[in-house]
């Protein structure tokens, strides 16, 4: 028997491809509920980065035809009421609502209006409740937590954790909530085309996936690539992701006092094909992160036969092991020095 359609509302802060792992879950989530005839509402902000989300990005991110993205203009940091009032009447137009992020203005706004027309809903973690992110910013987050965040994940259906370890943690946080594990999704941007090929007569390429920010230890990457230098003069190493922390940037200037302006490239943000094209120049998928609730890009990088090198906070680092499908290191220089 087919399940009946049903029409679901995700709520996340932004949409846009630079924010990484959960909008990327959103996306591949709602196509994939599209495409089994459900109707899929994304109710987000129109934030990008410096800039507002712009109508042909928001055009390519829904092109499925039951899946809509409602992008609600903001200015700053704070929400519009007109956030409040689609909130309000997109949670009476769905079967279950879908709320992303646990410190979230956004999905706290829809998750009230959820409970006040009695219609269900889940709230998935993001990696929020992990223990690198519960401890940043304690002073702003132990007041929401009490007052916001605990009442409301209580009565939620259900808590989405990706990994068992992401439910533990979550679990330690907030004792009321009723967890689930679901994995995510992990659909090709663009499909990989004898992927090995790249490879062939280029120099040896250490390749890096991912936002620029500080948990992902892109320097520690820069540090050990400077020691091997020796050994493989040919050596290479592409750091792709925005650089919306300007870390890339810092790191600029001690590329270029080790001399390695010419071995180190920062190709910005990739996606689709020019990702798929620019993973296939990669011999090995390094990931020296202090935090990953999953790791979507170690499992987009095993897809595509790279051997990769990550640290235990990685949530998938014991799967990754057991399969013999990469190492996991220290989080030091050494550590990713030694990699076999």
């Amino acid at each position: 028997m087919v399940p009946r359609p049903i029409s679901i509302l995700h709520v996340i802060g932004w949409i846009a491809e630079r924010y990484g792992g959960p909008p990327r879950n959103v996306r591949d989530v709602a196509a994939a509920l599209a495409e089994r005839g459900h109707r899929v509402i994304v109710l987000t902000t129109d934030r990008d980065g410096p800039r507002r989300l712009p109508e042909s990005e928001r055009r390519r991110l829904s092109p499925a035809p039951h899946w809509e993205v409602v992008p609600v203009p903001t200015r700053g940091p704070a929400l519009s009421p007109s956030f409040v009032r689609r909130a309000w009447q997109l949670a009476g137009e769905v079967d279950v609502v879908h709320l992303h992020g646990i410190y979230s203005p956004p999905a706290a706004i829809a998750g009230a209006a959820a409970l006040r027309r009695g219609v269900p809903f889940v709230q998935q973690l993001h990696g929020a409740a992990t223990s690198y992110h519960w401890l940043q910013k304690r002073w702003k987050k132990a007041p929401w937590e009490l007052l916001v965040q605990r009442p409301l994940i209580a009565r939620a259906a259900a808590a989405i954790a990706m990994t068992e370890m992401e439910a533990e943690q979550g679990a330690s946080v907030f004792p009321g909530a009723r967890m689930r594990i679901v994995p995510p999704p992990v659909v090709d941007d663009a499909a990989h085309s004898e992927p090995c090929d790249g490879r062939r007569g280029r120099p040896p390429t250490v390749g890096f996936l991912g936002r620029l920010s500080e948990k992902k230890g892109v320097p520690i990457l820069l540090a050990a690539f400077a020691r091997i230098i020796a050994d493989f003069p040919e050596a290479r190493l592409v750091v792709a992701g925005p650089d919306d922390e300007g870390i890339g940037l810092r790191m600029r200037g001690e590329i270029e006092r080790l001399g390695l302006s010419e071995r180190v490239s920062f190709p910005g943000m990739v996606i689709g094909r020019e990702k798929a094209e620019l993973v296939d120049q990669f011999d090995v998928f390094a990931l020296p992160s202090a935090d990953e609730s999953f790791g979507i890009a170690v499992v987009e990088a095993m897809k595509a036969e790279l051997p990769v090198a990550i640290t235990e906070h990685v949530a998938i680092a014991g799967e990754v092991s057991a399969a013999g499908a990469g190492v996991v290191v220290p989080r030091t220089a050494e550590g990713f020095l030694g990699a076999p």
